[in-house]
C-alpha cells in the first residue's frame, strides 16, 4: 500500500507542471513535466534547455503594434519548405486581450513519411513586441506532449507595456492543438 502510494506521488510529480515566469515580465506559462527542465532568461524560455519542444520568444518589435499575421506567415514559412508539409488549422482568437493567431501543422522529417512532426506555434503581436511560442513533437512522443503542449498553451499569459503580468493557470480556452 505504502509503495503504490509513492509511486502515485512520484508520477504526479514527473507530469506536474512548473511555472515558469520571464524575467523580463513579459510572459509566464506553465511548463509541463515533459519538458522539464526549462532554461529560461529575459524574453527566452526552451523547454526542456537541451533540444527543446517548447520555445517562447519575445522580440522587439520594429514598428508600433506589429503585425500578428505577418508574424503568423514568418512561423509557417519557416515549416513550409520541410518535406510534405501541411497546414492543419489557423485560428485566430485573444490571448490577454490581444490578437492571437495558432497555427497547426505537420511535416515529414527527413522526409521520411514514418517519422511525422507536429509543430503548433502562437503569435501574438503586443504594442512594442511580439511573443512566438513553438511546440512540436514527432510520432514517438506525441501521445505524451500534445495534452502536455495543451495545458501549456491554455496557462500562457502576456504582458505588454503598462500591463501586469498574470500568474495563474486558467486563461479562458484558448483554441486547441488537435490530434495526430
Amino acid at each position: 500500500m505504502r509503495l503504490t502510494a509513492l509511486l502515485s506521488l512520484l508520477s504526479l510529480s514527473l507530469i506536474a507542471g512548473e511555472l515558469q515566469v520571464d524575467p523580463a515580465k513579459n510572459f509566464s506559462i506553465v511548463a509541463p513535466g515533459p519538458t522539464l527542465p526549462c532554461a529560461l532568461s529575459a524574453g527566452a524560455l526552451n523547454c526542456p534547455s537541451k533540444n527543446p519542444v517548447l520555445t517562447i520568444r519575445v522580440k522587439k518589435a520594429p514598428a508600433k503594434n506589429p503585425s500578428v499575421e505577418m508574424m503568423a506567415l514568418n512561423a509557417e514559412d519557416a515549416i513550409s519548405s520541410k518535406p510534405q508539409y501541411k497546414l492543419l488549422k489557423k485560428e485566430t482568437g485573444k490571448l490577454d486581450g490581444h490578437k492571437a493567431i495558432f497555427l497547426t501543422m505537420t511535416f515529414n522529417n527527413l522526409g521520411n513519411v514514418t517519422l511525422p512532426v507536429q509543430v503548433r506555434t502562437v503569435s501574438v503581436a503586443l504594442e512594442h513586441k511580439s511573443l512566438e511560442l513553438e511546440a512540436a513533437c514527432n510520432q514517438s512522443n506525441c501521445k505524451e506532449l500534445i495534452p502536455a503542449f495543451e495545458e501549456a498553451i491554455q496557462s500562457l499569459h502576456v504582458a505588454d507595456k503598462g500591463q501586469k503580468l498574470k500568474e495563474s493557470s486558467d486563461s479562458g480556452g484558448l483554441p486547441g492543438f488537435g490530434s495526430f
